[in-house]
């Protein structure tokens, strides 16, 4: 499928984010790739991957914003390691190996076609943008209700994306609700 039909399908399931829980966000994927005749495999994987880049991408955020890190009392260790599932998109021959090796034979990576490296980077780049748009939004929303603040658009979009990202590890707060 073509870059823009894809992205035609992922937003058409992010209607699905206003119901509760990203499940079904990944159900509405999942059936307009069934729809476009993509096996499930192959649409399982892009599920999983979009959803590593997504982390991957608040994750890269979180940790350029030392301000956040001190203050949520987060390792950066911790982010290191989760960030390293990142890594495994780039190399999906790579961790097909080493799932194979570990015994995870569910989902053979090793012989998928591969993903032209300008999709990755031009979508990871899409979702850094995406959080720095949040990042203003939460500043807008501090504006309109006269909050005082001393935070910048750095910092807004650092809180915002910690948010997002803890709340989505964490499969009791949808969007990150709980945590914001």
């Amino acid at each position: 499928l073509g870059f823009s039909h894809l992205i035609a399908i992922w937003h058409c399931s992010l209607m699905g984010t206003y119901i509760p829980g990203s499940i079904w966000m990944m159900v509405g994927v999942m059936y307009r790739l069934r729809k476009e005749g993509v096996p499930v495999q192959i649409a399982s994987i892009s599920l999983v991957l979009e959803q590593i880049m997504t982390v991957g991408a608040g994750l890269f955020i979180v940790l350029t914003s030392p301000d956040i890190l001190q203050y949520l009392h987060i390792p950066r260790a911790i982010g290191y390691i989760l960030a390293l599932g990142v890594l495994f998109i780039f190399n999906l021959r790579l961790a097909g190996k080493i799932l194979w090796k570990i015994g995870l034979k569910r989902f053979d990576l090793q012989n998928l076609p591969p993903i032209p490296r300008a999709v990755l980077i031009n979508y990871f780049i899409g979702l850094i943008i995406t959080f720095h748009i949040n990042g203003l939004m939460i500043l807008s929303m501090l504006a309109l209700f006269q909050t005082p603040h001393d935070l910048n658009t750095f910092e807004a979009t650092g809180i915002g994306t910690a948010s997002f990202v803890g709340g989505y590890l964490s499969f009791l707060t949808p969007s990150g609700i709980g945590v914001k």
